[in-house]
């Protein structure tokens, strides 16, 4: 994918045209049009904030700022992503998102900023490009929430993208959070109306990665450490039947009912988990009847792909233990039939209508907290910004504290110059004082402070005292005799005797 030059998102992918009347409201599959909350969304652009940003020049900005210290600021990038509404600054998101991604401040990304990317392109109808970037979460760092995904979803199955809603569901799954309601069912929706006309190359990888090009030649490749080979069976699972067969069985196993049993089981046989599809028709033939009802369709489903002979073929010791699952399948389904167990059916129309009825229960919740959410965002936004001008002009005034005290300094220096010249030249070493010393003799600058003033004292440096014997009695001695030599003076010698 280009991120420079002169390429353009109108010329890279398919743009689908927003759905929007003569009056402004969003059509949807499910969704009503007022939980896409657009005017408290557009109110975003109403703040002096956002009034006052100039989006093309706060791209060149921001990307030198990329480019100069590798360092990005948070706000900056949910600033400039709450502030796209034109197609041609999709491009230039898409860039600034990469830089800050690679950036040491990418931790403190904001929820609010990938919400406004989702919406950004959504609104633009570019969700081929947006698909692209919620899959790479390496080079780009974008996590859907239960509102996000729900509105994506539901868009996707409105324009018959059922792929690209797939793709939100199996984000889900990977990140193992189906607890919101509405969430869970529209993934289970979206996963059963792809089935009815499965194009599995459509679940392809969106950012493949591309293999170096097959010269003949040896290269040898530097890699900081050795992997071990290890399947997770989760974020390595790269199969695009596997993937959807694990969302059904995820999503399925957060209720049991019968749209939660029926999708676990048709998830089952996807995903190639023969002894947990067989352990699931074991559970619902001992169960009670209310609780161990399961459509027939799914039951279909999950011998249809048991029996199925996989490619490249598998040995013997595999196919025999995968006939033995059949058996046993096989011998469930007809152990559940007689006890009205096998309930007659579409699966996808009971996930339809279990979609509707979650939408009435949950709707009006979603849009209270997700229009709290959104001017939570937008007083947080304008707080922030007001902390960090203050704190600017806060640093600013104390820079220029410190260049005017560093100014009287050397004022100061200057007019106390020859006072303090003593006081300065004490302060240097020996070897400096003589190195001085003999630059000023050099240049003719040195002359004797004696000599010009008589009364200018220089201190000596006297030389230790050694105390001897000797030294303490000549000592003493001269005292007594300058004591003797005062009293003779005053009152004299006679004075003595």
């Amino acid at each position: 994918m280009a991120l420079r030059g002169g390429s353009s998102l109108l010329t890279r992918g398919t743009r689908h045209p927003v759905f929007r009347s003569w009056s402004g409201v969003r059509s949807y599959r499910f969704l009503p049009s007022s939980y896409h909350l657009e005017d408290v969304w557009q109110k975003r652009l109403t703040t002096p904030l956002m009034r006052d940003i100039r989006i093309e020049e706060f791209y060149v900005e921001l990307r030198k700022k990329f480019e100069a210290d590798k360092s990005g600021s948070p706000l900056d990038m949910d600033i400039f992503a709450n502030g796209v509404v034109q197609p041609d600054s999709l491009l230039h998101l898409e860039e600034l998102l990469a830089y800050f991604r690679k950036s040491r401040n990418t931790k403190f990304m904001r929820r609010s900023t990938s919400d406004a990317v989702v919406r950004a392109f959504m609104d633009q109808g570019y969700y081929e490009e947006l698909m692209k970037i919620i899959d790479n979460k390496v080079i780009y760092g974008i996590f859907l929430d239960y509102y996000t995904a729900n509105l994506l979803m539901d868009k996707s199955l409105e324009l018959k993208r059922y792929p690209d809603a797939v793709r939100v569901a199996i984000d889900f799954m990977l990140q193992e959070d189906f607890g919101h309601p509405l969430t869970r069912n529209l993934s289970l929706y979206s996963c059963l109306a792809f089935l009815q006309n499965p194009d599995w190359t459509a679940l392809a990888p969106l950012n493949p990665p591309v293999p170096p090009p097959d010269t003949g030649e040896e290269v040898l490749v530097y890699v900081p450490f050795l992997k071990n080979e290890f399947f997770d069976d989760h974020f390595d699972l790269t199969d695009p039947k596997a993937r959807l067969g694990k969302t059904l069985m995820t999503a399925g196993a957060q209720s049991n009912d019968l749209l939660g049993r029926s999708a676990r089981l048709m998830g089952a046989g996807l995903y190639k988990k023969w002894e947990k599809g067989v352990k699931i028709l074991t559970n619902l033939n001992t169960a009670s009847a209310d609780n161990g009802t399961v459509l027939s369709e799914a039951v279909d489903s999950f011998l249809e792909a048991l029996k199925q002979q996989p490619e490249p073929p598998e040995d013997e010791k595999v196919a025999a233990e995968r006939l033995s699952w059949v058996g046993k399948a096989e011998e469930l389904q007809r152990s559940l039939r007689p006890a009205g167990k096998l309930k007659e059916g579409k699966l996808l129309d009971l996930a339809e209508a279990e979609v509707k009825k979650v939408v009435e229960q949950s709707a009006e919740t979603d849009i209270s907290t997700q229009q709290s959410l959104y001017e939570k965002w937008m007083t947080q936004r304008e707080n922030e910004v007001n902390r960090q001008m203050r704190q600017f002009e806060l640093t600013e005034r104390l820079k220029q504290l410190q260049a005017k005290r560093q100014q009287l300094q050397a004022e100061e220096d200057v007019l106390f110059f020859f006072e303090r010249k003593n006081q300065w030249e004490k302060m240097l070493s020996p070897e400096a004082r003589r190195s001085l010393l003999d630059q000023q003799v050099r240049d003719g600058s040195h002359y004797d402070y004696r000599v010009e003033d008589p009364a200018y004292h220089v201190e000596q440096i006297k030389p230790p005292t050694t105390w001897t014997k000797t030294r303490y009695w000549k000592t003493h001695q001269d005292k007594y005799d300058e004591k003797k030599k005062a009293i003779i003076e005053r009152f004299g010698a006679d004075s003595l005797y």
